[in-house]
């Protein structure tokens, strides 16, 4: 799969771990990574390494429990991928959302 066409995939709490862990296999399996966490130097350090490892990474700096940065990180990660590739993959979007929205319906409902 050439780069146009290889996904994007966010991955939160990505510095250390099993976060870490997960954007490394999402790299081997061709996907472009964009990590996030709350600690600046750990996010550029990460970056840094990922790239080194040959996968195509960025990374935004965000607390995922703040709704303002979780917005600025959907955000910075859409942007990346139009900015470099042209496109999003709205299709793959849309199942999140209706995911994340039946989810919180069942939480609600309990």
């Amino acid at each position: 799969m050439d780069a146009q066409n290889s996904p994007v995939a966010l991955v939160t709490g990505a510095t250390s771990g099993i976060g870490l862990a997960v954007a490394r296999g999402l790299g081997r399996l061709n996907h472009r990574i964009h990590i996030c966490a709350r600690d600046a130097e750990g996010v550029a350090d990460t970056v840094k390494g990922l790239r080194a490892e040959g996968f195509e990474a960025d990374g935004t700096v965000c607390d995922v429990s703040n709704p303002e940065q979780v917005e600025a990180l959907v955000s910075a990660t859409a942007t990346m991928a139009l900015d470099r590739y042209g496109h999003l993959f709205p299709g793959h979007l849309d199942e999140v959302a209706k995911t994340r929205d039946a989810a919180r319906s069942r939480v609600l409902a309990a």
